[in-house]
């Protein structure tokens, strides 16, 4: 153990009475001069791990600089065991590294890239770490792509932080085709910003998709003569594909819920109600929450331990590789599902913490939230429903609302029509 480590625990051992006593030398850090000499070593301790930091940033940079890649993997390429600071060319994955950006030109989209690379049979570059653990290997996915075609990596490039310099490595990526990428890359981002900044998306973070449970997230796209809507779609379809559930078209889905909303506000909540119970609801939640990250991250913790004794059950050759190989696959899947449970959790506590606003900003008017909603810009209209929807599911038949007073409330679809982008929907 070291000296960091002692001045994170010594402060939740004392309660319980516990210290300890160092074996090296006479001082007791139950004395003011132990305390002393630890405060001393804590100090050093810490000025040693910032500069070997500052000496691991600057190698780094130093290597960038040199033309050298510093550390993981990439497509396309192999780690040469005598020269890693230079990776040689695979010359089967540099066949699907120039696929990947030919794909894209052809398809102008991230996610019909993968999805076209995925249903030829490709994968991501298969590799086994250090420590003899499977990786990679998996689907590709959208943000997959996008950092394959923002590497510049792939034209002689090595890049460090926002420097880039000449690398030592071979390329891969003629330069022309490599800024045709890119200019296709810029004029479209350029226009998605302008455009979604013509919607306030009023129920971000809170749609959640019915079929598989991911968020629904906020897209945009053309119509007819170029015009640009606006919908929700499910992250999970967006990313990977496998999720069938329709786009719900935004600005339906909005008002439908803030009618909803100011129906249950005039039955008998004040704004003043309303906000005291959403603080109350917020902070139970929040506690929740945190408590299944920390049951996720212990979970985890396990997996990592099964999957590092079995690496050290062959280092030691105790264990033969061919007999653990499936079983550390298995492992390193769920440690991957649980790290993406984690993030969904984490973007979820974000999103609650943000609704814990005061009660004091509104409590002066008792004014119902349909009166302010009316007289609210379109970034205000956003807050207010925040500040009373927990969150969202959204089904074609049925729109089931969680609020954060803890009451439920559904919203059912009159015809299909009205959910798929008509706003004629009724309330149960």
């Amino acid at each position: 153990m070291n000296y960091t480590s002692i001045g994170v625990l010594r402060p939740c051992l004392l309660p319980a009475g516990v210290e300890g006593a160092a074996l090296a030398n006479l001082q007791s850090p139950s004395t003011a001069t132990g305390r002393a000499v630890l405060k001393i070593l804590l100090v050093v301790a810490e000025l040693e791990r910032e500069q070997t930091s500052e000496r691991t940033s600057q190698k780094a940079a130093w290597r960038a600089s040199k033309g050298l890649k510093n550390g993981g993997q990439i497509l396309g390429y192999d780690v040469d065991p005598d020269n890693p600071g230079i990776p040689t060319v695979n010359d089967q994955e540099r066949d699907l590294v120039l696929l990947i950006y030919k794909t894209y030109l052809e398809t102008d989209s991230y996610k019909r890239t993968a999805e076209t690379l995925n249903q030829r049979g490709y994968r991501t570059k298969s590799y086994v770490s250090r420590r003899g653990s499977a990786r990679g290997g998996q689907l590709f996915k959208d943000t997959t792509i996008c950092r394959t075609l923002a590497n510049p990596f792939y034209i002689g490039k090595v890049r460090h932080h926002d420097q880039l310099f000449d690398g030592q490595h071979e390329s891969i990526v003629p330069l022309e085709l490599w800024e045709q990428v890119r200019r296709v890359i810029g004029n479209k981002g350029g226009t998605r910003n302008r455009q979604q900044n013509l919607h306030v998306f009023r129920l971000q973070g809170l749609v959640r998709c019915g079929e598989c449970g991911s968020y629904m997230s906020p897209y945009y796209g053309y119509g007819r003569g170029r015009i640009p809507y606006f919908y929700y779609q499910c992250t999970k379809r967006q990313h990977q594909g496998s999720c069938s559930m329709a786009n719900v078209p935004a600005r339906p889905l909005e008002d439908v819920i803030a009618r909803r909303l100011n129906q249950l506000s005039r039955e008998d909540c004040t704004v003043e109600r309303l906000v005291k119970e959403a603080m109350a609801g917020t902070a139970e939640l929040t506690a929740n929450l945190e408590q299944r990250r920390r049951d996720l991250q212990t979970q985890r913790t396990q997996v990592q331990g099964k999957i590092d004794a079995l690496v050290e059950s062959i280092a030691d050759r105790r264990t033969a590789l061919k007999s653990v190989g499936k079983r550390i696959v298995e492992l390193e899947e769920q440690k991957e599902q649980l790290d993406d449970e984690v993030l969904d959790l984490d973007m979820e506590i974000e999103a609650t913490k943000r609704k814990a606003v005061s009660a004091g900003a509104l409590s002066a008017s008792l004014t119902t939230f349909g009166d302010l909603y009316q007289e609210a810009v379109p970034g205000e209209q956003r807050e207010l429903i925040q500040l009373r929807v927990n969150q969202l599911v959204w089904t074609p038949d049925e729109i089931r609302l969680s609020l954060l007073d803890g009451e439920e409330a559904a919203v059912t679809a009159v015809q299909r029509e009205a959910t798929v982008g008509s706003p004629d929907v009724g309330f149960n």
